[in-house]
C-alpha cells in the first residue's frame, strides 16, 4: 500500500517568551531538525495503529484506536493517548471527512531531535496532523492549546520570522539575520525539560501585577534590536535587556545569576524559563565553560537554525 509522509520544522523562541501570548512581537526561528508523520492504509480490522519513534529509533508511544470513533483500544501511555485522541478528534471537527471511513491505518511519527530538547514535539505533530487532515493548523492548535501559535508558524516556515498574534489572528513576517557573528552564538541544553503549558499558566497569574502594555512595548523594541543587530555586541545587548525584562516580570533570577554567574559573556533563557535551551554569546573556546560543568549538548546557531543568514 502507498504511504504519505508529512514534515514539520522544530522551533526556538528567541524573544518574547511569555509575552507573545499577549500579542508581543517575537523573533522565532525554525530549526533544522523537526518531525515527520507517515500514514499508510492497510488491510485488516478498522483500527488506527499509532507508533511514535525517537530520533534514535526507539518506539516511545504505541496506541490502537478504533476507526472512525477514535476510541482508545490499548496504549503504552494513557496520558499521551488521551491528548492524541483530543487532537485527532479536533481535526475531525474541522474536517468531517477526516478519518470517517471504516478502514485500517498505520501511522508512524519520527522525531529528529531528543524529546527533552523542547524544539516542538507537540507543535510539529499538530502541524503534521493538520496537513494530513487538510485543515488550518492554527485553528487546530487553538482548539487544544492556550499557546500563542508561534511554534505552528515555525513548523511551516524555512526562514526566521517576526511573529505576533491577536484574537487568534497571526501576523507572520519572514526576516533575515546578519550572518557575520552567528559563529559566536550557541545554544546549551540545561539537561531539563520544561512544561510550556504550566509555565504560561504561572505567567498568567504574575502578569496581573505588572504594566503589561509597557512590557509588551519594551519587548517589541528588543525584538527589533535582535532583528536589526549588525554585530555580536548588538545581539548580546538585546539578550541582556530581554533577560532583565522577563526577570522582573517573573520575579526570578536570570539563568546567568542562578547557574553561571562567572561566565564572562551574555546568556539568555529561551521559551519557558528553567529548562530546555539557553542562548549564549561566545566562541567555541567559551563553550568549554559549560562542558566542564556537565552541559554537553551545545549547538551553534548556524547548525541549529534554518536559513539564518543574509
Amino acid at each position: 500500500m502507498n504511504s504519505t509522509t508529512f514534515n514539520s520544522n522544530g522551533k526556538l523562541l528567541i524573544s518574547a517568551e511569555y509575552l507573545v501570548v499577549d500579542g508581543a512581537q517575537a523573533l522565532a526561528v525554525p530549526t533544522t531538525k523537526g518531525q515527520s508523520l507517515t500514514v499508510k492504509k492497510t488491510e485488516g480490522k478498522p483500527i488506527l495503529s499509532w507508533n511514535s519513534w525517537t530520533f534514535d529509533k526507539q518506539c516511545w508511544l504505541e496506541i490502537l484506536f478504533s476507526v472512525p470513533e477514535l476510541n482508545i483500544i490499548s496504549t503504552s501511555d494513557t496520558e499521551k493517548a488521551n491528548w492524541l485522541k483530543k487532537l485527532l478528534r479536533a481535526a475531525k471537527e474541522l474536517n468531517t471527512s477526516f478519518l470517517n471511513e471504516t478502514i485500517a491505518i498505520d501511522v508512524s511519527t519520527q522525531l529528529e531531535f531528543p524529546r527533552d530538547w523542547g524544539l516542538g514535539s507537540s507543535s510539529t505533530l499538530i502541524n503534521n496532523v493538520a496537513q494530513w487532515a487538510n485543515v488550518n493548523p492554527f485553528e487546530l492548535h487553538f482548539k487544544i492549546s492556550n499557546g500563542s501559535g508561534y511554534d505552528i508558524a515555525c513548523a511551516k516556515q524555512n526562514i526566521p520570522i517576526r511573529y505576533s498574534t491577536k484574537n487568534k489572528v497571526q501576523d507572520i513576517v519572514p526576516i533575515t539575520l546578519e550572518k557575520s557573528f552567528m559563529n559566536k552564538v550557541f545554544f546549551v541544553h540545561l539537561n531539563k525539560k520544561q512544561n510550556s503549558a504550566k509555565a504560561v499558566t504561572s505567567y498568567n497569574e504574575l502578569k496581573k501585577g505588572i504594566d503589561l502594555a509597557n512590557c509588551v512595548e519594551a519587548n517589541n523594541e528588543i525584538t527589533n534590536e535582535f532583528i536589526n543587530a549588525k554585530t555580536l555586541k548588538d545581539w548580546a545587548s538585546a539578550m541582556d535587556k530581554h533577560e532583565y525584562l522577563i526577570s522582573n516580570i517573573l520575579q526570578q533570577e536570570t539563568v546567568k545569576e542562578r547557574l553561571f554567574p562567572m561566565y564572562p559573556h551574555s546568556i539568555k533563557s529561551l521559551g519557558a524559563w528553567g529548562g530546555d535551551f539557553i542562548m549564549v554569546s561566545g566562541s567555541i573556546e567559551d563553550s568549554n565553560y559549560f562542558i566542564e560543568r556537565g552541559y554537553n549538548t551545545i549547538t551553534f546557531f548556524d547548525q541549529m537554525i534554518l536559513n539564518p543568514h543574509r
